[in-house]
């Protein structure tokens, strides 16, 4: 059997110093979700990258826990199994960072 795999990837560059919150993403037909922020010029050690859901598209919650990012350029990847909501969005919060940029990037796999 093929491995079945995502129809599509997302990708936002962001601000690092100041919250930024991506577009939403309508994943109905996903079940899995690999998140990976990359980090550059960071000056500090608090922002954090939070993977948040909805079933509406207006209230959201987040699906795992915060993602701290350390200063300087570092890389996470995060994954989550399971998802069943329709809307999926990036959150980032700069914390007191005044310096660099996140890039995230989004894969949905497990085709229902």
């Amino acid at each position: 059997m093929a491995r079945r795999t995502a129809a599509k990837v997302m990708q936002s560059a962001l601000d690092a110093t100041s919250g930024q919150t991506s577009a939403s993403c309508d994943m109905r037909q996903y079940t899995n979700i690999a998140v990976q922020g990359i980090a550059a010029s960071l000056d500090q050690a608090d922002g954090t990258l939070t993977i948040e859901g909805s079933i509406d598209g207006t209230n959201w919650d987040a699906l795992a826990t915060a993602t701290t990012f350390g200063s300087g350029s570092t890389n996470e990847l995060i994954f989550i199994t399971g998802v069943y909501c329709q809307y999926v969005r990036v959150v980032w919060a700069e914390g007191t960072n005044t310096a660099g940029t996140i890039t995230t990037k989004i894969q949905f796999t497990g085709l229902n």
